[in-house]
């Protein structure tokens, strides 16, 4: 009898005691007889989650705990790989879960599939993804572009949704894919590493399955790392430019100017998202000139030098603030930048 390929499910946790249980419960209760298995990483919680989550270990045997020192979300996911016997992994974040049947549904994908990244749909309290019968492929070249640019997404007829491409949950990677590539996240980066994670893992296949199906529910909280302030984001913008830039080297030159492109609108939302937020006391001036230090770094003062007007054109209702931006930063006239900024959120 032909083996059954298998799913490992990889949950990084940090102080998650109020949300794991959900979504544990919610994995019990669709396993049925399906040959999967269930990795909580426990990222050096200091609430109740670590008892919560070697309780189920203790009590299922195809639960698996493991705990280490405090080290960010990318470390606990590549531990994840590290520790998966599955053929295929699948990223779940601690305060999300499962969909009714995604089990029955990701099992099925997996059968006789030659792909080595299958992406499926979500839905969440705010958004949703549509749901379509009929899967599609797509190129690696082509992921790249719908991933980093909304110029290539808002073109395309089948595949629109950034959320979905953004993202590292939600899809099935082949586990030998990742481990033969070495692809992991980057410890580098505290927001964002989902995206240069799946960037990296298109430079090592030829396409794509997408599959609509809806096997996720993403827990919406504007509290998160990535809507709500975060004190670490200036750094991270200077980490993701310096990683960005270095993986464009290789890359065709429309990948490149999407890239310059990208790393700009980071950089521009450190100031809507850090230097004008409510929680942030630095004075005016404080933040203005920490802000041109960020520009002044070499990998973000050339993305902004080499990117073109014409790139921001696209994206309609936004497309004259992004402009005034975009000449306002190659001008260095950083104050009239806030003031703008100040009534026109962009992000």
């Amino acid at each position: 009898m032909e083996k059954q390929s298998s799913i490992s499910f990889v949950i990084p946790v940090y102080n998650a005691e109020e949300v794991i249980i959900d979504n544990i419960e919610k994995i019990i209760n669709n396993r049925k007889n399906h040959s999967i298995e269930l990795i909580l990483i426990d990222d050096g919680s200091i609430d109740k989650s670590s008892e919560i989550c070697k309780s189920y270990s203790l009590k299922y045997p195809w639960i698996q705990y493991y705990r280490k020192d405090n080290g960010g979300v990318s470390s606990a996911r590549n531990k994840g790989i590290e520790l998966a016997s599955g053929d295929w992994i699948y990223f779940i974040d601690a305060d999300d879960m499962l969909m009714d049947n995604a089990i029955d549904v990701l099992v099925d994908l997996i059968s006789n599939n030659n792909t080595d990244i299958i992406i499926t749909g979500y839905d969440t309290n705010k958004l949703t993804c549509e749901e379509r019968k009929k899967a599609i492929t797509k190129k690696a070249y082509e992921m790249k572009l719908l991933t980093l640019d909304s110029r290539y997404l808002k073109k395309d007829k089948h595949l629109n949704d950034a959320f979905l491409l953004w993202t590292c949950w939600g899809k099935l990677y082949r586990k030998n894919f990742l481990i033969e590539n070495r692809l992991l996240f980057s410890s580098d980066l505290t927001l964002g590493e989902d995206i240069f994670f799946l960037l990296n893992c298109y430079d090592y296949c030829s396409s794509v399955e997408v599959s609509f199906q809806k096997t996720y529910f993403y827990n919406s909280n504007d509290n998160s790392a990535s809507r709500g302030f975060n004190n670490k984001r200036v750094a991270n913008t200077k980490n993701l430019a310096e990683l960005y830039s270095k993986w464009a080297i290789c890359q065709e030159r429309s990948i490149q100017y999407s890239v310059k492109k990208f790393i700009v609108q980071r950089a521009l939302a450190c100031i809507s998202k850090y230097y004008l937020h409510n929680q942030n006391n630095m004075d005016m001036d404080k933040k203005i000139s920490d802000f041109a230090e960020l520009c002044s770094t070499s990998d973000i003062n050339n993305a902004i030098k080499e990117v073109r007007y014409v790139q921001f054109l696209e994206l309609r209702k936004l497309a004259p603030v992004y402009l005034v931006s975009l000449f306002l930063l190659k001008n260095k006239a950083y104050r009239r930048l806030f003031k703008l900024y100040k009534f026109v959120q962009v992000y």
